[in-house]
This record gives C-alpha cells, sequence and structure tokens, in this order.
C-alpha cells in the first residue's frame, strides 16, 4: 500500500538511466562521426602528397630529356627542392589542435 502512495518518485531513478544512456549515445554518435572524417580528410591529404610525388617525378624526368633533346648538358646538381621554412614547435600541446569547423 505504501508503494502506491509514493506517486512518480519510482520512475525517475530509471528516467535519469534512461536520459544518460541517450545523451551517452548521441555523444558516442558525434565522436566517431568526427573521426571518421578526420580518417577520410587524412587519406585524402596522403593519397594527394602521392599523386604530387609522383608529379614531381614526371616533371623531373621531363626536364631531363629536354635537356638531352636540345643538346644542351643536364645540370650534374640535382634540382634544389624548395626551401622549407621551419616553424618552431610550440611549447603548448593545445596549440597545435586544430578544430572541425
Amino acid at each position: 500500500m505504501n508503494d502506491m502512495a509514493s506517486g512518480m518518485g519510482s520512475f525517475i531513478l530509471p528516467a535519469l538511466v534512461a536520459a544518460a544512456v541517450i545523451f551517452a549515445l548521441i555523444l558516442w554518435f558525434f565522436v566517431n562521426r568526427a573521426s571518421v572524417r578526420a580518417s577520410e580528410k587524412v587519406a585524402l591529404l596522403e593519397a594527394l602528397l602521392h599523386e604530387q610525388k609522383k608529379q614531381n617525378a614526371l616533371l623531373k624526368r621531363l626536364l631531363e630529356t629536354q635537356y638531352v633533346e636540345d643538346g644542351v648538358a643536364a645540370p650534374t646538381a640535382p634540382i634544389a627542392e624548395p626551401a622549407v621554412e621551419e616553424v618552431p614547435e610550440p611549447e603548448n600541446p593545445y596549440l597545435k589542435f586544430v578544430p572541425e569547423r
């Protein structure tokens, strides 16, 4: 008889647990989605890098064959790569973090 008098109090705990589970599933969905999108972007960037390396190799071969066709001696020194400016590493690791838009 006393159980009937408590009213909605017996449903509060299961409702809170259900709400927490739903919130956790929604949070997991968005974190997982962001992770998958980041992985896809990394894969695309690696493919782009590979294609750029192939294009650079083809351009170097084209340049060498052009020297041979013109009868000009090809340079003995390898063609210099463009200088990349060294950027010092930030002390704070959070400065390297780029948030997703």
